[in-house]
């Protein structure tokens, strides 16, 4: 499957625990929200929120995590 149109991949390192952290608030509003949050869509969410951003992208249950590994 390709990447859906107008977007692009940006890789980035965050320290361990910062991930680890994500992973599990990632779960709990999976929880909240009744459909599959990932760490990715948190980040995508701050980064919205702190810049503002108008752009709101269409996630859906098979976003996978970004180093492919989902070990939930």
């Amino acid at each position: 499957m390709g990447k859906p149109e107008g977007l692009v991949q940006v890789n980035i390192f965050i320290p361990a625990e910062w991930r680890a952290e994500l992973k599990n608030l990632a779960r709990i509003y999976s929880v909240e929200e009744g459909r599959k949050v990932t760490f990715a869509d948190l980040i995508r969410r701050g980064i919205q929120e702190k810049f503002q951003l108008d752009a709101i992208l269409p996630t859906t249950d098979d976003d996978k995590d970004e180093a492919g590994d989902d070990d939930e």
